[in-house]
């Protein structure tokens, strides 16, 4: 119910909201420095022993027998879906790393670096009260997050964020939400700049694209991802996907082979 009360409080404050931007530049060409767009990773020996070694436990327990090193047929025999050779799962594997390394990354590095620049170089009128309401709904969703997982505030922001038991809680969250409130500025004006809707037709497009691309069960999805959340999230996953995909094609890998997983 808590929940449901900061989506409706903040569905209201959107619908009468004083906060502005205008934004520059409206598209992705918000430059990063090059050093920021390079990625170490180890070899691809390395990153794929993980998965060959799950799977040589997988083919040992299912058939009683040792085996040194995976075969091709092997492989089959695990009838892993469109994987039927050893260096097809090596593919895999490579693929699976470093679709996260650079999703860590992007959410990381690139991302503060886009929203450092909008906060630079675009034009902002904040409205103070606001702000304020906007941080109290925050501090209050992640209290009642740390409530349904049995911690304190002050235990899951430590274990969410990684952060030393020193720092003000408080404070710290206080940042987050002011980070967050530009977030959804930023996110919302350009969501509206690219003429997307959030009305109902929208919703029930996006839900069709999730069932038929993603294969998500259409009940299941409008129960977890409901109208009220499509407003007040889908602004903001559009906006940070588009910068993802973008400067994926920007970021260089580059092969450290004294790097461990």
């Amino acid at each position: 119910m808590l929940f449901l009360t900061i989506l409706i409080k903040f569905e209201l404050w959107r619908m009468m909201m004083k906060s502005t931007v205008k934004l520059t530049p409206n598209g992705p060409t918000i430059p990063i420095s090059p050093e920021l767009l390079q990625l170490e990773m180890p070899s691809r020996d390395t990153i794929a022993q993980p998965l060959l070694l799950k799977a040589k436990k997988e083919y040992e327990a299912n058939t009683g027998e040792f085996t040194t090193h995976l075969t091709d047929e092997m492989i089959q025999q695990l009838n892993l879906p469109q994987i039927t050779s050893v260096e097809q799962l090596e593919q895999l594997g490579v693929e699976l790393y470093t679709n996260r390394l650079y999703e860590q990354h992007f959410y990381r590095v690139i991302l503060p670096e886009v929203i450092k620049f909008y906060r630079a170089h675009s034009e902002f009128v904040i409205d103070p009260d606001e702000l304020d309401t906007y941080s109290e709904a925050y501090i209050e969703q992640v209290d009642e997050q740390a409530e349904a997982e049995g911690l304190s505030l002050d235990e899951y922001v430590q274990q969410t964020w990684g952060i030393s038991d020193k720092v003000d809680t408080i404070a710290f969250l206080e940042q987050k939400a002011h980070d967050q409130f530009y977030i959804h500025l930023i996110a919302d004006q350009w969501y509206q700049n690219q003429g997307g809707e959030l009305d109902r037709t929208a919703y029930d497009a996006f839900i069709q694209h999730q069932v038929i691309h993603q294969y998500q069960d259409e009940i299941e999805l409008r129960e977890q991802f409901s109208y009220q959340r499509f407003i007040e999230h889908y602004p903001e996953i559009t906006w940070t996907q588009h910068l993802e995909d973008h400067y994926r094609q920007e970021v260089e890998l580059i092969t450290n082979p004294n790097l461990e997983l």
